[in-house]
């Protein structure tokens, strides 16, 4: 109890003991309790609380995710730009001939409609797209081919040679273990 004839509120404190007294009319004398059952730190009338950061994002994105997106990214502004450089093409009309015999002629590629420049447009991305892929693709395997022909040529007749002196200094390599292991 209190010298006024009121309750005496506590706060409890976190290992067990009594609590820690707190005046009710101005709460001036307010501890904050700390964790290993000390005094407390007192608490002021005007002490206030400081905002707290809230992230309000949603789930990370992984860097493969991320690449793919600005690999869409980039793909759909060429699309664009190619559609813009079909649009800005000359009038002239195209023909095509395979083998001497025309297939078609008189395609004008500025006449054509919105739809099939775009369309145009993605044909060309593709081709660029798969000439990144398989343009490497042949250096690697070049490259790979050509270490399979110096192995072949240098490095094969070399090994044969090193096993065929093996082979014929093998009674010599026999003399001499036997020489050692008697010597010994």
């Amino acid at each position: 109890m209190s010298a006024q004839g009121r309750p005496q509120a506590l706060i409890p404190e976190p290992h067990g003991g009594e609590g820690t007294p707190v005046s009710a009319p101005d709460r001036s004398q307010a501890l904050i309790p700390e964790p290993l059952g000390g005094e407390g730190t007192p608490v002021r009338a005007q002490a206030t609380v400081a905002p707290v950061a809230v992230r309000l994002a949603g789930p990370r994105r992984t860097a493969w995710v991320n690449g793919l997106v600005a690999l869409l990214a980039i793909g759909l502004l060429t699309v664009l730009a190619l559609g813009v450089l079909v649009n800005a093409m000359p009038a002239m009309p195209v023909s095509l001939s395979v083998g001497g015999e025309r297939v078609f002629e008189g395609l004008a590629l500025a006449e054509m409609p919105p739809a099939h420049k775009v369309v145009l447009a993605g044909v060309v991305l593709l081709a660029a797209l798969a000439a990144l892929i398989v343009i490497p693709l042949a250096l690697l395997l070049g490259a790979l081919a050509a270490a399979v022909a110096l192995l072949a040529v240098v490095v094969l007749p070399l090994a044969l040679v090193a096993l065929l002196l093996a082979v014929l200094l093998s009674p010599l390599w026999l003399l001499a273990w036997g020489l050692w292991r008697a010597a010994t």
